[in-house]
């Protein structure tokens, strides 16, 4: 399954998130349980689950190797 880096916006609040190629469309509006919905403001690149997922943990790796 792909995923593509998403803009989503909810108000005045804009946020990114890897979403499943399905709902990453342009003027798209996620429901969430209890919340009033995001809209889908901008979809990007795509990438395989896997590569996503690994990417995400990145952060952990880099911090290790870093003074912080």
């Amino acid at each position: 399954m792909n995923y593509c880096q998403c803009k989503l916006r909810k108000g005045s609040n804009v946020t990114t998130s890897w979403l499943p190629e399905e709902f990453a469309k342009k003027g798209k509006i996620l429901m969430l349980e209890h919340d009033d919905g995001w809209e889908v403001i901008e979809a990007g690149m795509s990438m395989d689950y896997k590569e996503v997922n690994d990417r995400s943990q990145d952060y952990k790796k880099q911090r290790k190797a870093s003074d912080i």
